[in-house]
């Protein structure tokens, strides 16, 4: 399968989840990208997505909260069909752990119609990180951004074959 269309669905209220997903779509080189941020409330509230395009790719990235998806996030997540097309699943945590947001993650994508083509967990700067409590500060660096691309161009790898 050749990916012509991919699409991003992040909350990303640090960024770090922003950059590890342009650095997988970076990988995964597709014909077209379009990017849906529910960083917003607002935006949240009225988010509505049906993927019916069978040259889509649906890229999922969250941070992990607690070793979870963050609670408010699943009305939202919840309003997306995925008209069985194909994702990935995409977790970004502080370097404490990313518990159970993969599994929350795939339980969501096979309840919303979608399969799971690859998924990961990448290491971000905590939100709580600070100079007395630096956890994983300056994450994403360069290494983790190449090892994000290097995921997505054997995601690529994947689906071409």
């Amino acid at each position: 399968m050749n990916i012509q269309h991919l699409t991003q669905i992040l909350f990303s209220p640090t960024g770090t989840t922003r950059r590890i997903l342009s650095a997988v779509s970076a990988g995964i080189e597709p014909g077209r990208v379009r990017s849906f941020d529910l960083t917003s409330p607002q935006f949240r509230e009225t988010f509505h997505l049906t993927i019916d395009r069978t040259d889509e790719l649906v890229l999922l990235g969250l941070p992990v909260y607690e070793e979870h998806v963050p609670e408010f996030l699943w009305p939202a997540l919840n309003s997306i069909k995925g008209n069985g097309r194909l994702c990935v699943l995409v977790a970004v945590y502080g370097n404490v752990g990313f518990g159970m947001t993969l599994k929350d993650m795939e339980d969501w994508a096979t309840r919303t119609g979608f399969r799971i083509v690859a998924a990961a967990a990448f290491i971000g700067e905590h939100s709580f990180s600070h100079p007395g409590l630096p956890l994983a500060m300056g994450r994403p660096d360069a290494d983790d951004l190449n090892t994000a691309r290097e995921f997505g161009m054997k995601i690529a790898a994947k689906l071409n074959a």
